[in-house]
């Protein structure tokens, strides 16, 4: 090889050095979350069965949206108080609840990007929309009056913010000082799913000329309901 041509081959190898390390890094990929597929209902008719089916895939849509982030990176929590298993307690900031939500972090498990939600129904005073077991791995309660409301208003979308808010005591988020708060992390996320879901039906039935009866629904399904978490 000619002295030329080394010199060649040397320049050529020295500005490929320089373009690998002027490369911009990879993106990290985007986390996504997704309701676990394989959700277990107890004590349901395959009529309030489908209801629950709906609002679990209502509530997978609204979490892999944009839409979703921005509107937990910019709430408001009145309350985020967040007991971790050891006791302590914590009040993450919005990225941090964004963060739990969408790694699926209950508070038993580790980071896995599912939302476990086995659900049963039981008979639970009126008023009470549902109850969970703070942190716990095991079923989150709906009541029968809450459910029999959706299935006759053909309303999955107040039953997708219901499995977020109780997702949200599986992950460690609690009323504070007691169950009758409002305005919290749970109150807020199931409100936040609630919203999304129906807005983006409510778009759909009017770009296509239809009605949507659930915009008639009582809005304290939601709203007004109480909610129990057990400690």
């Amino acid at each position: 090889m000619t002295t030329k041509r080394l010199l060649l081959v040397m320049a050529a190898c020295t500005l490929a050095r320089a373009s690998a390390q002027q490369a911009p890094p990879a993106p990290a990929a985007a986390v996504a979350v997704a309701v676990d597929p394989d959700l277990k209902l107890e004590g349901a008719s395959p009529e309030q069965a489908d209801l629950i089916q709906r609002a679990k895939a209502e509530l997978d849509r609204v979490l892999d949206s944009d839409d979703f982030r921005k509107a937990i990176e910019r709430a408001t929590f009145e309350g985020r108080r967040l007991r971790l298993a050891n006791g302590d307690i914590q009040e993450p900031d919005n990225a941090e609840i964004l963060k739990i939500i969408l790694e699926g972090r209950e508070r038993q498990t580790q980071a896995d990007n599912k939302m476990t939600l086995d659900v049963r129904l039981r008979e639970l005073r009126r008023g009470t929309v549902g109850s969970t077991r703070l942190g716990s791995v095991g079923k989150i309660t709906t009541s029968y009056w809450f459910v029999n409301r959706c299935v006759e208003g053909n309303d999955p979308y107040s039953m997708a913010g219901h499995l977020a808010h109780e997702w949200m005591h599986k992950a460690g988020f609690t009323h504070y000082p007691d169950n009758s708060a409002r305005g919290d992390v749970p109150y807020e996320v199931g409100q936040i799913v609630r919203k999304l879901a129906r807005d983006e039906q409510t778009a759909k039935n009017k770009a296509l000329g239809l009605s949507a009866e659930y915009d008639r629904l009582p809005g304290y399904l939601l709203d007004e309901a109480e909610d129990e978490v057990i400690d």
